[in-house]
């Protein structure tokens, strides 16, 4: 019957093989490739591929640049931004001066080393970078940290003062930060759960606050260094102790809410 087919087919000129030629835009396509030369990539030698990963002097010089921003608007400085900054600095200012000499006793330190210090972070902070209603200074959580380790080192060493103790943690502490900015190891901190950081922050807080309430009821006799539960049992056993200290002491707490909630 095939065969019939094809007979008929074939009588009347009918091609019934047209699948099995070959396509003319595949055959030219075909030649056109064969026709041209191929080319092969030459793989880097080890010297030209370490050539990519080596700065320039002008990768360097946009390095340094970016370690200091200043310098992009230090010399675009007008009398508009001074009369900012000036309001900026006396706002500022008036939260850093108790603060930082409250942060200071927290250390166990002089009160006037709490000034100091949020005095000298202002001084280098402007040349890296720009706010103007942060703070760079003494801070709750590290002073408290700093007083622990003050204390401890003096229960061990007796005839360092507390002073020269913080210098050197102040060194080691800021030679670690100082690398860790060079080689740009700040993402590390990423990696760090948040409900870490925030227990650790209201952890801190609550030990602060009750270390805080003895002297603000002028309670003495409490050892606020010690664990948080004890400082809290303690100043509750000494209420029947508070002085004339915690009517102004209590009144300044309220004016603070007061100021803060309107």
């Amino acid at each position: 019957m095939a065969s019939a087919g094809r007979g008929v087919a074939k009588v009347l000129g009918i091609n019934v093989d047209y699948r099995k030629e070959a396509d003319p835009l595949e055959n030219s396509g075909a030649s056109s490739v064969s026709s041209v030369d191929t080319y092969v990539e030459r793989e880097p030698t080890a010297i030209e591929y370490l050539s990519k990963f080596t700065p320039s002097f002008g990768a360097f010089k946009r390095y340094l640049r970016s370690l200091f921003p200043f310098l992009d608007w230090i010399f675009h400085y007008n009398l508009t931004w001074l009369f900012g900054d000036v309001v900026a600095g006396v706002t500022v200012g008036f939260v850093v001066i108790p603060q930082g000499m409250a942060y200071a006793l927290l250390a166990k330190l002089p009160a006037e080393y709490g000034l100091y210090t949020s005095f000298v972070g202002f001084i280098l902070y402007w040349a890296f970078a720009t706010s103007k209603d942060i703070t760079i200074g003494t801070v709750a959580v590290m002073s408290t940290i700093v007083g622990n380790i003050v204390t401890k080192v003096q229960k061990e060493h007796a005839h360092l003062q507390a002073v020269d103790i913080a210098r050197a943690l102040s060194v080691i502490a800021g030679s670690v930060l100082l690398f860790i900015g060079l080689v740009r190891l700040g993402r590390l901190v990423e990696l760090i759960p948040l409900v870490a950081i925030t227990s650790f922050m209201t952890g801190a807080a609550i030990s602060i606050g009750a270390g805080q309430v003895p002297a603000l009821m002028g309670i003495s006799g409490v050892n606020t260094r010690g664990p948080t539960y004890l400082v809290i049992i303690d100043t509750l056993k000494g209420l029947p102790r508070t002085k004339l200290d915690a009517a102004m002491g209590l009144s300044a707490l309220f004016m603070l809410y007061a100021i803060r909630s309107f």
